[in-house]
């Protein structure tokens, strides 16, 4: 919550001053990208056996543009497309588990949004948001547990309710960061070997990080 008042405090700050773009007739484009990489020198011990140097390396790579537009002032409809990719590999002298993990993912979610803004500049949106995504998931073993390799395709259907904070520094520029988020989880999976499952779920949390969101308004 610390990091949500400092980000407040550095809005409120700015010397730039605009109207908010969320008028009837408004347009928002946004674009978000991410990547994250990691290399780790790791040791395994295998007490009474061995002990062993490997190398982790994880990657993980987002990206994907939204699209909202204002049916009405401070109410907007849209939606988000993404692909993910993420990579988890071990490689040297581990024996113990998996060589190679990918992940990969693309979907589309819909929303519809309600804005409360602080003299048409700063304040808060919350709004129900409703999605699909494909993903498809491979890990491969170490030739001595070949049999434990996996290939899952998994359908994923959601519904959630969020809660952002968002601010408008520039006529035609807008920031976003998630708050809170309530959803709604279902999905549908293909195992190879293990055939097919369902499930569902209910998450609730408080974002302890910072993810934003940028948008262009015309």
């Amino acid at each position: 919550m610390n990091k949500f008042l400092i980000l407040i405090a550095a809005f409120l700050l700015t010397i730039q001053f605009s109207n908010a773009q969320t008028t009837a007739g408004t347009q928002n484009l946004g674009f978000n990208l991410g990547y994250y990489s990691t290399k780790a020198n790791n040791l395994f011990v295998n007490p009474g056996y061995s002990t062993e140097t490997y190398v982790n390396r994880t990657t993980d790579f987002n990206i994907g543009p939204s699209y909202a537009w204002f049916v009405a002032d401070n109410l907007d409809i849209g939606g988000i497309f993404f692909y993910a990719s993420f990579t988890d590999s071990n490689s040297g002298g581990y024996t113990g588990g998996f060589i190679n993990e990918t992940n990969k993912q693309w979907g589309a979610t819909a929303f519809i949004r309600k804005y409360f803004l602080y003299q048409n500049k700063i304040g808060f949106r919350t709004g129900l948001y409703v999605g699909y995504d494909r993903e498809a998931l491979n890990t491969t073993n170490v030739p001595s547990q070949s049999v434990y390799n996996q290939n899952t395709s998994t359908n994923n259907y959601s519904t959630a309710l969020r809660f952002d904070i968002v601010y408008y520094p520039l006529k035609h520029f807008g920031i976003a960061a998630i708050l809170a988020n309530v959803s709604y989880n279902s999905y549908r999976s293909n195992n190879v070997t293990e055939g097919a499952t369902s499930g569902n779920s209910i998450n609730a949390n408080f974002t302890n990080g910072l993810a934003l969101s940028m948008v262009y308004i015309f």
